[in-house]
């Protein structure tokens, strides 16, 4: 960080109009606040709504079809591709509701996503039995869950992800909640997976992340 902040330092006047140095950060306490006071800031957070979060993933980390085809068997990796951005979306908007989300926020990242999905192709591509044990091990207690530092958290993100990570959720249809509003699609392009996240509503029922629709009160 002193090196950083010498550098900037030493930037003077005549560099050229239109040159521009962009830096890139996680948060941390010891970034130099000379620097944040010269900058031009802009800050990265995620979707506080289920389906803007899930288009940023499937414009993001999920590319387009080659990403979805580049596997054994790409029918069963769209499927729960599907179903772990739905994970992701899950676990990162129920912390708008407080403590009744989480009993403290966590900062799930879309590295957390990424990793998930590498490891879901390797696992397909290895195994003709899909290996959903493995798969929610990986994904609720080492990926998301090495942010979780509350035990009962801990449970209640594995009880999350075993619902989009069993069998019955990899039949066309499965109902992801009550109202059957969000549910498993029949294999299709990344165009259309797009298309289907854009019906969605905008405003998520507390149903959905498995919470009383009185849970809304406590997110006024």
């Amino acid at each position: 960080m002193p090196e950083l902040e010498k550098i900037c330092e030493d930037l003077n006047m005549d560099l050229k109009e239109d040159f521009r140095l962009w830096l890139t950060s996680m948060p941390n306490p010891k970034f130099p606040v000379s620097i944040i006071q010269k900058s031009v800031c802009m800050t990265m957070e995620p979707a506080r709504d289920l389906k803007t979060n899930m288009k940023v993933s499937y414009t993001g980390l999920v590319p387009n079809d080659e990403y979805l085809d580049d596997c054994r068997d790409p029918d069963l990796f769209k499927k729960l591709t599907f179903s772990y951005v739905f994970f992701h979306a899950i676990i990162q908007c129920r912390v708008q509701f407080g403590p009744i989300g989480w009993n403290k926020p966590y900062k799930f990242t879309n590295e957390d996503l990424e990793s998930c999905l590498i490891q879901l192709k390797s696992l397909i591509n290895k195994y003709e039995v899909t290996p959903f044990r493995v798969i929610n091990y990986l994904g609720a207690t080492i990926n998301y869950g090495g942010r979780v530092t509350q035990k009962i958290d801990k449970r209640l993100i594995s009880k999350i992800l075993i619902n989009y990570m069993k069998p019955d959720a990899i039949v066309d249809g499965f109902k992801y909640s009550p109202s059957g509003v969000y549910k498993v699609l029949k294999p299709c392009t990344h165009a259309e997976y797009v298309n289907y996240i854009d019906t969605l509503p905008l405003n998520t029922p507390p149903e959905v992340y498995g919470l009383h629709d009185n849970a809304e009160i406590s997110n006024a």
